[in-house]
């Protein structure tokens, strides 16, 4: 017989971010099975939030004769309302003739349908044995080809249950026919026996699977997102003065940083100029092994040198705000006007930083014939009322987030301007987590319980995380104590074993952590604004919890 095709007209009515619950949530990096990658995501996106589905399940079950047999199953549906279906996916050709099933030319032990049926029976044992009562909950099984179009004459024991290449565009429809098939009585769970399910399949797959370990597995993706992002070196290569825009998370700092190498390798000084010390940390680690043609410096530092080698005597209090933005630019120009420091090029990271009259200074820096180079994100200017770069032609746009899981860019873009976006392979990360209540006194406990369970069972390290606010750290529920239970918070400092460190959003930007928990966040607080915002949420790679009043 022929299998059936999708409805004409049909469309996948769940919109991207309203997903099924994947578990694992990416898609295991040790799956060989093309056909399973590729139908990871599908799946992913084409059922709601009601489903969850397991890939690649495995658990050791009893059989008929009280032996142990191990299950392996490619993928495990689960909705209160359809119950359980195991479904067993053949990618590539498949044929059938004389009793025998083949793939690829590969003759299989055993038909797809008596496997996915094993695994419906494997799954069901172990429900009843798990839960040790009467389980009201339907059980089904199907098999997919997802590589094969025109299907016919199937044998008795796949017919009515197989999803062929032409119904992928449909599978939520295929999926919940075949389980109502099989549920002929109508069953449904309750949503205490769909709970109880959950948690007896979700363990038995998950035990020993951490954050931590989640991480791990998105860290080389997100690094290989960041390396592809810098492209865009390709496209400035024939531009020696650039203004380049990205978004948040796009991959500024590490274009800047290649690009600086990029030069110096040519012979050229560069200097490469930041305004949070933070970052410039940061750059400064990144070109160790070229830091006698490459400069890593904040632009406050780099005025104070030079103004000290003038001859001229400066010791700025940090609370004197007109020093800083007023005093010390005008007599780095005026330094300037005897020297010029001997830089090819000049670049500069989070350029929206930079307050407008600082731009003098370092235009001045730039040889007539030199590269001069500005990244920016305006979305992130917290310091300008307008933003007034210098003048170097349009800017180029890079638009695209390569930084955080889907989970936190979700979070993340309604505070972004323009046309943002996130890469297509991103991973997606664990599910932000929210905190709410107007008692400080329970907020503090709440951070005191995130880290414990972050850290003991989580086994996230301490250097993976950091918790910022929008205030000075005695502002914010942790108070005057920074002891909260097992662990100690330290404002502006270094994490340590016991030891999380405390910052503001703005004197974090341009750096990223792990996990980031932000704290205080309140609608009638001036600094957890649009951009304040965007700053603050960008700041988490792979975890984001937040906490409001």
């Amino acid at each position: 017989m022929r299998t059936r095709t999708g409805r004409r007209g049909s469309v996948n009515i769940y919109k991207r971010g309203v997903m099924a619950r994947m578990i694992p949530s990416e898609c295991a990096g040790q799956t060989t099975s093309r056909a399973e990658t590729g139908l990871f995501t599908v799946l992913r996106e084409s059922f709601d939030d009601g489903w969850t589905i397991f890939h690649s399940f495995g658990l050791l079950a009893k059989g008929n004769n009280y032996k142990i047999t191990d299950a392996e199953i490619d993928f495990l549906f689960f909705h209160k309302e359809f119950g359980l279906l195991v479904l067993e996916v053949k990618g590539g050709a498949i044929s059938f003739a004389d009793g025998e099933w083949r793939q690829n030319g590969w003759k299989l032990d055993k038909s797809p349908a008596e496997q996915a049926s094993r695994g419906k029976y494997a799954v069901m044992k172990y429900i009843k044995t798990a839960i040790k009562k009467f389980v009201p909950c339907s059980f089904a099984h199907a098999v997919c080809f997802p590589d094969c179009y025109d299907v016919e004459e199937l044998p008795p024991d796949c017919a009515e249950i197989v999803v062929s290449g032409r119904e992928i565009p449909y599978i939520a429809d295929a999926v919940r026919r075949i389980m109502r098939d099989f549920n002929k009585y109508e069953i449904i769970c309750g949503d205490e026996t769909a709970a109880l399910i959950l948690r007896k399949l979700a363990p038995a797959f998950e035990y020993g699977v951490s954050v931590a370990d989640k991480i791990m597995s998105s860290e080389p993706k997100i690094i290989s997102l960041t390396e592809l992002q810098c492209d865009m070196l390709s496209f400035i290569s024939d531009h020696k003065r650039a203004l380049i825009r990205g978004c948040a998370g796009s991959g500024k700092t590490v274009m800047a940083l290649k690009k600086a190498g990029e030069l110096a390798f040519e012979g050229k000084n560069v200097l490469l100029l930041s305004y949070n010390s933070m970052l410039c940390e940061k750059l400064q680690w990144a070109v160790t092994d070229i830091e006698d043609k490459v400069t890593a410096i904040t632009y406050h530092d780099l005025c104070i040198k030079h103004i000290r080698e003038n001859g001229v005597e400066i010791n700025p209090q940090r609370n004197d705000d007109e020093l800083w933005t007023e005093t010390i630019p005008e007599e780095f120009l005026k330094a300037l006007d005897k020297k010029v420091p001997d830089y090819d090029a000049v670049i500069v990271d989070e350029g929206q930083d930079f307050r407008n009259n600082y731009w003098k200074s370092i235009e001045r820096m730039v040889k007539p014939d030199g590269w001069f180079y500005i990244f920016y994100d305006p979305d992130q200017n917290l310091f300008n009322k307008t933003l007034d770069l210098p003048q170097l032609g349009n800017s180029f746009i890079m638009n695209k987030n390569c930084r955080n899981t889907q989970e936190i860019f979700k979070k993340l873009k309604p505070y972004c301007s323009g046309d943002v976006r996130i890469a297509d392979d991103a991973p997606q990360g664990t599910a932000v987590i929210e905190f709410k209540d107007a008692s400080p006194e329970k907020r503090r406990a709440e951070l005191a319980r995130m880290l414990e369970n972050l850290i003991q069972h989580e086994k996230i390290y301490e250097r993976q995380i950091v918790v910022l606010g929008g205030h000075s750290m005695a502002k914010t529920c942790i108070g005057d104590n920074p002891r909260l239970g097992s662990f100690e918070i330290i404002e502006n400092g270094k994490p340590d074993i016991g030891k999380i460190p405390y910052f503001t959003y703005m004197k974090y930007k341009g750096c990223e952590s792990d996990v980031v928990i932000l704290i205080d966040i309140a609608e009638d607080d001036i600094r957890w604004e649009q951009k304040g915002l965007c700053a603050a949420i960008s700041r988490a790679k792979h975890m984001l919890c937040v906490i409001r009043k």
